[in-house]
C-alpha cells in the first residue's frame, strides 16, 4: 500500500496528538497490507509490527514497510508468503 508518510498518535498528559512520519530519501513507500473481498465488499488492512528505535518512544506499534527489492514478492498473487 503505497504511501508518502503516516500518523501514529501519542498520549501526553492525558491527550493525544499526531506524529506525522515520512521517508527523508523518497516520496513514497511501500506499507504491507492485506485485501479481501467477501460479499461484494472489498475490505483493506494494514500489517503492524513492533515499533523500531525511532517509533518507540511515539507508539508501540509501526506498518511494515515493504523494502523495494521485496515489492514483486509481496504483489505476487501466487506467493503464499511474500519474503520478509
Amino acid at each position: 500500500m503505497p504511501a508518502s508518510g503516516f500518523y501514529e498518535w501519542r498520549a501526553s498528559g492525558g491527550r493525544q496528538g499526531p506524529w506525522y512520519f515520512q521517508p527523508l530519501d523518497a516520496e513514497l513507500f511501500a506499507r504491507a497490507g492485506i485485501t479481501a473481498l467477501l460479499a461484494g465488499v472489498r475490505s483493506v488492512s494494514l500489517i503492524t509490527t513492533e515499533p523500531n528505535a525511532l517509533m518507540q518512544p511515539i507508539h508501540d506499534r509501526m506498518p511494515v514497510i515493504v523494502a523495494p527489492e521485496d515489492y514483486a514478492a509481496w504483489l505476487d498473487p501466487g506467493s503464499a508468503t511474500p519474503a520478509s
